[in-house]
């Protein structure tokens, strides 16, 4: 039951800490690079006159091989691509045509659920090392910083992610999970041994 409750308080710390860091005091608000109206208007219209669906899209893309490509034609398309790639621009684009509501109810309610399933893990963790109130917070502290490195980090080395971007994300990561595993390491408490 603890662990219920913990995970409960701990995904409505995170939701609650989002809500205050972007939307209340606008912490990371420069994360993300703005567009001119005219320079946005412009992208929007030829993203939409060449994409069909939607999707992730990188430019330049990766070649696929040919059917029937020898070695070295596939190696001279994948040189042709890296030296694209070399001499930039590149982008990453999530396309959506058809839109959708901000911030609406079935976005948020998604969001809150992710974060119980997340704090869910946490919470089982904190009991299964067990100890006293350092160690179980100490290890929501470890799985906050393992998820903005394996996730944000990852981004940053491997597609270039801006620096403002990236430590705005993983900060924001961290400090949420920070806050909720001070609640949840007070919550929860570790299975007594048979016996004990």
């Amino acid at each position: 039951m603890r662990i219920l409750v913990a995970s409960v308080v701990g995904a409505l710390a995170v939701f609650m800490w989002g809500a205050i860091s972007w939307a209340a005091l606008d912490l990371w608000g420069d994360a993300a690079a703005k567009l001119a109206d005219d320079a946005e208007s412009k992208m929007v219209a030829a993203l939409d006159a060449v994409l069909d669906e939607p999707g992730v899209y990188f430019a330049p893309s990766m070649p696929e091989p040919a059917e029937g490509a020898t070695a070295e034609e596939e190696a001279a398309a994948y040189e042709a691509w890296a030296a694209t790639h070399r001499e930039g621009p590149i982008a990453m684009v999530v396309y959506h045509e058809d839109g959708f509501e901000p911030m609406a109810p079935s976005i948020m309610g998604t969001g809150v659920a992710m974060d119980f399933v997340a704090a869910l893990l946490v919470s089982a963790a904190m009991v299964a090392v067990g100890g006293g109130y350092g160690r179980r917070f100490a290890v929501g502290l470890a799985m906050a910083v393992f998820a903005a490195v394996t996730g944000h980090g990852m981004y940053w080395n491997w597609f270039q992610f801006p620096d403002g971007w990236s430590s705005a994300m993983a900060a924001d990561q961290i400090i949420g999970w920070t806050l909720a595993s001070m609640f949840m390491a007070a919550i929860v408490r570790p299975r007594m041994p048979a016996g004990a």
